[in-house]
């Protein structure tokens, strides 16, 4: 899927989803980021931003929020749009957490892309395990909670969890 990251007006968009990922991933995928990172605190609420316009004119937002410093490890990342389009894009590039049709409306068991869910989890239990600081695990357990929550609620409402 071709994209751009150079001079991409995304004025006026706004989150449309999320995507449990880190940092990394988002830099093999989409090149450094536009703003940031900033491993030293700010007083800003975004302090690390990817701007992409696909090649059909879709215009996605990837950003931290409200964490002070940028997460380098797994971490639920607000997918920013004009509308939901930008959310599908940019797991559409990544090729994380897509959930199948069939399962979405219950005609068939959970499908293995499921195992990224789960995958993900797992990832995030590995990094608690790693905490240095009690400020690190509170970080890792909200992001984790965050995610679970996120996903929780999409397939409550019968939607694909992204």
């Amino acid at each position: 899927m071709k994209f751009t990251t150079d001079q991409v007006n995304a004025t006026g968009a706004h989150q449309q989803g999320q995507i449990a990922t880190d940092y990394d991933t988002l830099v093999n995928t989409f090149g450094q980021p536009n703003i940031g990172p900033s491993p030293d605190p700010v007083d800003s609420k975004v302090t690390c931003m990817w701007t992409i316009q696909f090649e059909d004119g879709i215009v996605a937002t990837i950003y931290d929020w409200d964490t002070i410093t940028t997460p380098f490890h797994l971490h639920s990342w607000i997918i920013g749009g004009y509308d939901a389009r930008a959310v599908d894009k940019v797991l559409e590039t990544i090729d994380l957490l897509k959930v199948d049709y069939a399962w979405q409306n219950k005609t068939e068991s959970p499908p293995a892309k499921l195992e990224s869910i789960i995958s993900i989890i797992e990832t995030g239990l590995m990094r608690l395990k790693t905490a240095e600081t009690p400020m690190q695990t509170a970080e890792y357990l909200n992001s984790l909670g965050d995610i679970l929550k996120y996903h929780a609620q999409k397939i409550e409402n019968g939607q694909s969890s992204d």
